[in-house]
């Protein structure tokens, strides 16, 4: 039996407390430990470096519920917003992936007339959701809020699945400047909070919830003959914290 202080507030907990504590089941996006719900993904690397075609394959394999670069992924619902190319760019890139997708699915031997619905389903997923942005500033409240109320959109629209919410790229989402510790704290304050909110249970309901971040590299180094020089984990440092 939870203690009394525990039964008036649940976020203390006596040494009892502690012991009769069960850990809740861990559900899986992207097993093997890349992406859990509640937790934090961020995917960087140089321009030019297929960074958004990456994701939209991690798109098209979380919402299907198939194997992304090997690791297995359980379904869920995903909310790519796209800060740096245009609708038309976009639509491109999503098309060539689909349409790609449902060739790959037929590429075998026989007739599949009876896979064509399944086919289109897998190359086509209805919970893959894309919003375009030119300004989404998510250090600021307005942005916050603005943000809340897409998650909220597809949580009705398709209730029943955890929501993994791709950022990209993360610069796009910053008014204030990204190099600035201080500035940058704004923004990672506010997506823990929603990360936790998102994660807890509201009118009964409980919301499952994971974030991907796709981020350039830093600039870089280079040494006194004008080589480039390799940074390591470093090169993530694209801004102060992140």
């Amino acid at each position: 039996m939870p203690s009394d202080i525990h039964k008036h507030d649940s976020d203390i907990f006596t040494i009892t407390d502690l012991k009769e504590w069960k850990a809740p089941v861990i559900r899986h996006i992207i097993w093997d430990g890349v992406l859990d719900v509640g937790h934090k993904l961020q995917i960087f690397g140089d321009e030019g470096t297929w960074k958004s075609m990456l994701v939209t394959h991690m798109m098209g394999s979380v919402t299907a519920g198939h194997r992304w670069l090997g690791f297995k992924c359980s379904p869920a619902n995903v909310l790519y917003i796209q800060g740096e190319m245009g609708m038309y760019s976009v639509r491109t890139r999503a098309m060539k992936y689909c349409e790609g997708t449902k060739r790959i699915y037929l590429a075998k031997p026989g007739d599949v007339p009876d896979e064509l619905a399944r086919c289109e389903a897998r190359a086509f997923p209805p919970n893959a959701y894309t919003q375009v942005v030119q300004f989404f500033h998510l250090d600021e409240q307005a942005g916050v809020a603005a943000l809340r109320r897409k998650l909220d959109t597809v949580i009705m629209e398709s209730p029943d699945l955890p929501i993994v919410l791709i950022l990209d790229p993360l610069y796009k989402m910053f008014h204030h400047d990204l190099t600035v510790a201080k500035e940058v704290n704004y923004f990672c304050e506010n997506m823990d909070l929603i990360l936790h909110d998102y994660n807890v249970k509201k009118d009964g309901v409980l919301r499952q919830m994971s974030m991907v971040f796709v981020h350039h590299a830093r600039k870089a180094g280079v040494d006194d003959a004008g080589n480039r020089t390799s940074q390591g984990s470093e090169d993530s440092f694209g801004a102060k914290q992140l």
